[in-house]
């Protein structure tokens, strides 16, 4: 199969890119193509984004003193919610209750989070935010071997000894299903820091304050061992990737349910309607459309 004549030169492959083509391959172009919208509601994000902050500040500034976390939440706040930020924020229903309803979950988070980071960070040498770049070879679509290069970031890296590492990454999110359909993060970043550092992590894990066990106490250390069965079902991703844009696969998804919530939904050919002229000259348009119906019909069962 030849490659296609507007395929990158050079891939670099992120976490988020990997996801986005297997969700959908026009709006993983679309996403390259820089046709996110430029309006996106922050509300969703903000929890997640605050505690982050608070964590990676807390970390940086290295005065570990009890309730730290907590106290910075007011000096971040307007960062993430003023008008330089980098989200609008749409808050939901009153503002004031939803503003106090937030604080009080980024409060709870970094609360139960402060004694993990105490026993999984502080004693050791760690970087937070750790962003690396390593290059991999894979194979081309005519079997030469081809390097591309892994894009990883990690809320907090730490050396636990010489030889030893350990990877983790915050998540404030009260759906396990979410955490389930996204350990595979956990299994990219352990292959792009092999290849950075010559060295797999040997503990790879999420820190889930939030998140609800049924009746049991809230699990906030969710913790996978990567095994070479999943690095190489990664692999296995990382090729279909590759090949998929070196043969210009930008199909767009059959499932329609991925469109709710989709970035690049008002550039996408599935939704954006041709302006066409009228007899009279007029343009016209159809805001209705077979997808719109395909929409209705699974909502309306």
């Amino acid at each position: 199969m030849p490659v296609c004549d507007d395929a990158p030169k050079k891939i670099t492959l992120s976490w988020s890119k990997l996801k986005a083509y297997e969700a959908c391959h026009k709006r993983s172009q679309l996403l390259q193509q820089g046709k996110k919208s430029k309006i996106i509601d922050g509300r969703g994000f903000l929890p997640g984004n605050l505690a982050d902050s608070a964590m990676r500040t807390w970390l940086t500034r290295g005065e570990f003193d009890a309730g730290g976390m907590q106290r910075l939440i007011p000096e971040l706040w307007e960062s993430w919610t003023g008008p330089e930020a980098e989200y609008r924020i749409d808050w939901k229903g009153d503002p004031r209750k939803d503003q106090v309803a937030v604080v009080k979950q980024v409060v709870s988070a970094v609360n139960i989070l402060e004694p993990i980071l105490m026993e999984k960070v502080v004693p050791y040498s760690f970087k937070p935010e750790y962003r690396f770049t390593s290059t991999v070879g894979v194979p081309g679509l005519d079997g030469e071997s081809v390097n591309i290069e892994l894009f990883g970031a990690v809320d907090v890296a730490v050396r636990i000894d010489d030889s030893q590492y350990g990877i983790y990454d915050l998540k404030i999110s009260e759906r396990a299903d979410y955490l389930r359909s996204t350990l595979g993060q956990l299994i990219f970043y352990d292959l792009a820091f092999k290849g950075h550092t010559g060295l797999n992590p040997v503990e790879h894990e999420f820190w889930a304050p939030m998140l609800p066990l049924q009746d049991k106490p809230k699990p906030a250390v969710i913790a996978l061992d990567v095994t070479n069965e999943h690095r190489m079902q990664m692999i296995s991703r990382i090729i279909d990737y590759c090949h998929g844009v070196w043969a210009g696969d930008w199909a767009l998804t059959p499932d329609v349910n991925e469109c709710y919530y989709c970035p690049v939904k008002h550039a996408c050919p599935r939704w954006v309607n041709p302006v066409t002229k009228d007899e009279q000259g007029k343009n016209r348009m159809s805001f209705y459309t077979p997808d719109h119906e395909v929409m209705e019909s699974k909502n309306a069962n």
